[in-house]
């Protein structure tokens, strides 16, 4: 008697006779004395790197874990394609991450915030600064001047001193000297 005839081994199952019984060689996928199952071929898990293996038929699909890539989780992904970085940053691979360098205006760690320009102050000389999109504006103290009131301002321009005075700066403010017949602090007063 021929025990594997009919072939009992099922899925194209391989029969060998083996005494008074017989062994099946199962195809891949299936399993079983007579490969009557679908093997899982999640296990063992092939997907690397903890990533979750999901059965598909007689093969699988692994789910990967952030920063990794592959039809086994493989190969480590480049965090920074696509580029996560907000407007214009420069993406760095930081291992499985990344990190942004913003370009000026923006922070946060995507770039994602428009920074506050008036922080630090860029105001010289107690300067008050008022943000204007990613720049800023200076409304300079009495006596200077210059984008961040960096420069001490020229009392005489325009001449203060009336009358052909000539007007000598002194610190942030000014002294007249008169012509023969004026005085006052700006040569206004005939005398």
């Amino acid at each position: 008697v021929d025990l594997c005839s009919p072939n009992p081994c099922q899925n194209n199952g391989f029969c060998q006779p083996s005494g008074t019984s017989f062994s099946c060689t199962c195809q891949g996928g299936y399993t079983g004395s007579t490969c009557q199952t679908i093997a899982n071929p999640c296990l063992p898990n092939p997907c690397k790197n903890n990533g979750f293996c999901q059965p598909s038929g007689t093969s699988f699909l692994c789910t990967c874990q952030d920063g990794y890539a592959g039809t086994t989780c493989q190969t480590i992904a480049n965090p920074c394609l696509p580029n996560p970085c907000k407007n214009n940053g420069f993406c760095q691979p930081s291992g499985t991450s990344f990190l942004c360098t913003c370009q000026a205006g923006y922070a946060g760690t995507t770039c994602q915030t428009i920074a506050n320009p008036c922080l630090p102050n860029p105001c010289q000389n107690n300067g008050f600064c008022q943000p204007s999109g990613t720049s800023f504006l200076c409304t300079c103290q009495a006596g200077y001047t210059g984008t961040t009131c960096q420069t001490i301002a020229n009392p005489c321009l325009p001449n203060p001193c009336q009358n052909n005075g000539f007007c000598q700066p002194s610190g942030t403010s000014f002294l007249c000297t008169c012509q023969a017949g004026y005085t006052g602090t700006t040569c206004q007063t005939i005398g």
